[in-house]
């Protein structure tokens, strides 16, 4: 007997992206394992993974995006290279349409949990979908310990829902971090 991740390396192997043709073989059987993502086996959730990771790998070279793109943005890009339409925005995060519907137009912001959705069904940095934030900086000799600690506790409060490396990345991206500069809680 055939186990299914044979199955489906045979269909598809799991080799580095290198075309448009490629990516758009990768996507299918994606989004075909995405559609029924609650019923995969360990074996399918592993090929599934490791797919994703290939697909992120081509489309972060061959498909960059604007670093200035808003969060909702990055939604909709990453919903049209994986040719998902706004309905499957609301089945993903599990929500009614009309709440999908003011998110998808921009109405309402984006929660920590559906950031956290979207970063794992696109396997990209959830920093993609925080919005910018403009962190102060305090530019005298002595600065106020108490204010700097309280804003760094409200960021890190911010990002909690992340796994450390996004964490770390969300924080570097921002280009006010120092590990060496950390205000002590």
């Amino acid at each position: 007997m055939v186990s299914k991740y044979k199955a489906l390396t045979e269909r598809l192997p799991l080799r580095p992206i290198k075309s448009e043709e490629e990516l758009d073989a990768a996507l299918a059987v994606a989004s075909e394992l995405y559609l029924k993502i609650n019923s995969l086996n360990t074996d399918e959730e592993d090929y599934l993974d490791v797919l994703s990771t290939l697909i992120a790998q081509y489309e972060k070279v061959h498909h960059a995006r604007d670093s200035n793109f808003t969060p909702l943005e990055h939604v909709k890009y990453l919903f049209e290279v994986n040719q998902l339409k706004q309905s499957d925005f609301g089945k993903l995060l599990s929500l009614p349409s009309g709440r999908a519907s003011e998110i998808w137009n921009g109405h309402r912001d984006l929660t920590k949990t559906h950031i956290a959705i979207l970063a794992k069904r696109f396997c990209v940095n959830a920093a993609l979908f925080l919005p910018k934030v403009v962190v102060p900086t305090i530019e005298t000799k002595n600065p106020d310990k108490k204010v700097a600690s309280k804003v760094f506790s409200k960021i890190k409060k911010a990002l909690d829902p992340l796994e450390p490396e996004q964490r770390q990345m969300v924080l570097e991206s921002l280009g006010q971090y120092k590990q060496s500069n950390e205000p002590s809680e």
